[in-house]
């Protein structure tokens, strides 16, 4: 995770804010001139290169103007491998069932018999996948309720709930072979703190 400020030119910015934003984010800055066009391609780069080419570009041409004072880029990569590698050969293609009801065939990958932190609730199954790093582990929630039912009910006494009930299982596990990508806009959130 690295974390970089980019400012214009033409914007003063006070030493202390700099200098907090370092020792607290571990973020550096750099200055751009927001009016050339060569600016969003340097903020670009800089993402593409500290994503790994996951990420090859954040922000389009005209995106910048001379009203835009500063630009806060944080770039997090993740390259997990699981502690127990699925076996290829066990990967086919089968039905995957959507919330919404809609069924896709999908890439699903297998792994019979797999001893796994297993647990359910009244809002769901639950199975822990523990990466190779022993202090990362992806879980997994299939919902006996709707599934905004149970985004809205996510909260600390819910996940503490579920690691109560969670314990070392054999278990046949089957899951879709996946791709997630996703975009969030902050303007509101950083609004509501007075930044913008």
């Amino acid at each position: 995770m690295t974390n970089q400020l980019w400012l214009d030119t033409r914007w003063v910015i006070e030493p202390q804010y700099l200098t907090a934003v370092s020792s607290l984010f571990g973020s550096s800055s750099s200055r751009l001139d927001f009016n050339h066009p060569s600016a969003v391609d340097t903020i670009n780069r800089w993402v593409s290169e500290h994503t790994r080419n996951k990420i090859p570009s954040i922000i389009q041409q005209g995106s910048l103007s001379s009203e835009t004072p500063l630009v806060i880029t944080n770039a997090i990569y993740f390259n997990g491998s699981w502690a127990t590698a699925f076996d290829q050969s066990r990967t086919e293609k089968d039905f995957f069932y959507s919330h919404n009801g809609d069924v896709a065939t999908v890439d699903m990958m297998s792994a019979p018999n797999r001893v796994l932190r297993y647990g359910t609730t009244a809002h769901a199954a639950l199975v822990d996948m523990p990466f190779s790093d022993s202090h990362m582990i992806m879980r997994l929630a299939l919902p006996h309720v709707s599934i905004d039912e149970l985004v809205d009910q996510l909260c600390p006494d819910l996940l503490n709930e579920w690691n109560a009930r969670m314990s070392p299982i054999a278990i046949d596990l089957f899951v879709p072979k996946i791709s997630l990508k996703t975009h969030y806009g902050l303007n509101s959130a950083l609004q509501s703190l007075g930044i913008i």
